[in-house]
């Protein structure tokens, strides 16, 4: 499941989130801008790989905290996913074990808008099956504002590209102030490639 670095992409209450419109619609405005989106308990999101292999839904519980930290709660199958507050992935849990792991996390700078970059360095870690360690820099930029089409609908959404900088590794998510969430990503980093999109939702 790539998209967990980016559910963005990834709150809290149950006020919406909200959007400028670009006033030309070329997807490069500067005027563009989404606010940190927020998250009521029972909102959920199906997501599928393009090419059939698997789905998955992430379903938001509650505010929680993990480790002394205020986090976001997100049940996804077996697995207990938190993030952080700005939407950064923090850990997925399986069976009361930490399996994955970003230190620190990926947090994003709110609101979006086009033409933003951002940087972070860190540690990603995975011990499901085998011990996978990896430390990153990462040049993360907010390219443009554009209309997708997924499953779930067409939508207007910020593609967000993230790039390893002194490496080949990078993925793309596309964020969606209506749907709260991410509605496309795909990517390639030593873990392996993914592709994935929205298939349905439900937000508050």
């Amino acid at each position: 499941m790539g998209a967990v670095l980016g559910s963005l992409v990834l709150i809290a209450g149950c006020a919406t989130s909200t959007v400028s419109e670009p006033a030309t619609g070329d997807g490069t405005s500067q005027g563009v801008l989404a606010e940190r989106p927020v998250w009521t308990p029972g909102d959920s999101w199906t997501y599928r790989a393009v090419n059939g292999s698997y789905t998955f839904e992430q379903k938001f519980v509650g505010e929680t905290t993990f480790e002394n930290q205020p986090a976001l709660h997100v049940v996804s199958g077996r697995y207990n996913t938190y993030f952080s507050k700005d939407f950064g992935f923090i850990a997925r849990v399986l069976n009361s074990r930490v399996v994955r792991r970003m230190t620190p996390p990926t947090d994003r700078p709110w609101p979006l808008k086009v033409g933003t970059t951002w940087y972070w360095s860190g540690t990603w870690e995975d011990t499901e099956r085998t011990l996978q360690r990896y430390t990153y820099r990462d040049a993360w930029t907010v390219e443009r504002y554009e209309e997708v089409t997924v499953p779930a609908g067409t939508v207007k959404a910020f593609k967000i590209v993230r790039r390893v900088v002194d490496g080949n590794a990078y993925d793309e998510l596309w964020f969606s102030p209506q749907v709260k969430s991410i509605v496309k990503s795909r990517g390639s980093s030593a873990a392996g490639t993914y592709d994935e999109e929205l298939v349905s939702f439900k937000v508050q």
